[in-house]
C-alpha cells in the first residue's frame, strides 16, 4: 500500500473586518436626544474593535438629513445630540478595526420628545456688583432653553 499523501497545513486565519454589532436600541433621551446602545460584533474579525460608526438618518416631514457620526471609542453606548424635537430618526450602527468597517447593523428607530411650552426661567439675578451712572448691572445666570419652542427672555425693571 502506498503512503498517503501529506495533509497540507491549515492555512493561517487572516485579519478580516467586523461582523454587524447586534441588539442596537434606540431610546428617547430628551427632546433633543436618542440613546444608542448595542452589543459588540461575536466575531470582530481578529483585531481588535477601535471604534463605531453610527449612520443616523431624520426621515418624515419634507426633508430627510443624513450623517455618519464616528464614535472614536469602543463603547457600546452614544447619545446622538442636537437633535430636533419631536422627529423620527433612524440609526444604524458598524464596527471598526484596523482592516476596515464592518458590516451595518439592523435599523433602530426613535422620535424625540416634543418640546415644552416655554422654557423653565432662570433661577434669578444676583444683585449687581456695580453700576454706571446710566446702566444698572444684572447678573443673570445662564438661561437654560432645552427643546422650547420660545427661547425669549422678558425683563421687568423700573428705575
Amino acid at each position: 500500500m502506498p503512503p498517503s499523501p501529506p495533509v497540507p497545513p491549515t492555512p493561517p486565519l487572516w485579519p478580516a473586518v467586523a461582523v454587524a454589532p447586534m441588539s442596537l436600541r434606540a431610546t428617547p433621551a430628551s427632546c433633543d436626544s436618542i440613546s444608542l446602545s448595542w452589543k459588540a460584533p461575536h466575531r470582530n474579525g481578529a483585531p481588535p474593535i477601535e471604534s463605531y460608526e453610527i449612520d443616523a438618518v431624520a426621515y418624515g416631514g419634507r426633508s430627510k438629513d443624513h450623517v455618519i457620526l464616528h464614535v472614536h471609542s469602543a463603547s457600546t453606548s452614544f447619545v446622538a445630540t442636537g437633535l430636533h424635537a419631536n422627529a423620527n430618526y433612524r440609526f444604524r450602527v458598524s464596527a471598526k478595526n484596523e482592516v476596515g468597517r464592518g458590516a451595518w447593523s439592523s435599523y433602530a428607530e426613535a422620535t424625540t420628545r416634543p418640546a415644552s411650552e416655554r422654557p423653565a426661567p432662570p433661577e434669578g439675578p444676583t444683585p449687581a456688583t456695580s453700576t454706571a451712572c446710566d446702566a444698572i448691572v444684572v447678573n443673570m445666570p445662564q438661561l437654560r432653553t432645552g427643546c422650547a419652542s420660545d427661547t425669549s427672555l422678558v425683563l421687568d425693571y423700573s428705575l
